[in-house]
């Protein structure tokens, strides 16, 4: 009985300590009675907003940009997305907004595999900028079959059988083993860049394309993507209201 009288008593004293909770600053820190815990300080952060273009990014950075009193920093991330935060809140908050993302729409196209021979040719004409290496290629690719069969020649007196089976040559062509392409790779207001890859054929009437350049057309679209957007915010830039980095 006495032990839970007691319990009751510090369960009321307890609220009340709650109930009267005070506020004090120590070191130009604000605290709280009871554990003492450290107030925070609230920020507004606005919802990131995801784009598609480098010009619509472009349009919504001038727009609002006035509502912003610290720099913008425009980031290129990769060949296919760009996003827009602010610099440090304030000396005693390290946290940045994110305000903007733009993330390339781009068709799937499907590099170091093997896929049929018709979806190649078809990814040829869509997927790629026509150039040289391009039209080698389909005039290439429309001379190539896939033969599975069984030829005999008989003479009355014997019969010889030959089976053929895999990819063969219509005619008689010189194959290069690489090739110069442009695939859409990255923002469609930028230049595409251009890269090497292997070209391999496989049994079955199988296509495929191998990357040749370790990656290196990645960083000559990033550079694309930053000339466009330097140049299309040059005025931000020079007042010091936006930096662009690769």
């Amino acid at each position: 009985m006495e032990n839970g009288l007691r319990a009751a008593i510090e369960k009321i004293e307890e609220m009340a300590q709650k109930e009267n909770t005070q506020l004090f600053e120590i070191h130009g820190e604000q605290y709280s009675t009871g554990k003492l815990n450290k107030v925070e300080k609230s920020y507004y952060r606005p919802e990131r907003i995801g784009l598609n273009t480098l010009e619509s990014l472009v349009d919504i950075i001038k727009i609002e940009l006035s509502k912003a009193d610290i720099p913008l920093f425009v980031r290129i991330k990769s060949p296919t997305e760009v996003d827009v935060f602010t610099t440090y809140l304030d000396a005693e908050d390290s946290a940045r907004i994110y305000l903007y993302v733009a993330e390339a729409e781009l068709p799937s196209i499907y590099f170091n595999k093997f896929i049929e021979h018709e979806d190649f040719m078809i990814a040829l004409r869509s997927k790629y900028i026509e150039t040289q290496d391009v039209d080698y290629l389909l005039s290439l690719l429309s001379k190539i079959a896939d033969k599975n069969s069984v030829e005999s020649e008989d003479n009355g007196l014997s019969q010889t059988v030959q089976a053929r089976k895999g990819v063969v040559m219509v005619e008689n062509v010189n194959v290069r083993p690489k090739v110069m392409l442009k695939p859409y790779r990255t923002f469609l207001e930028v230049e595409q860049p251009q890269s090497e890859f292997l070209l391999r054929l496989k049994e079955g009437g199988y296509v495929g394309l191998f990357e040749a350049d370790g990656g290196a057309w990645k960083l000559t679209a990033k550079k694309y993507i930053k000339e466009f957007l330097t140049e299309a915010l040059e005025e931000q830039i020079d007042s010091g209201e936006v930096v662009v980095i690769a």
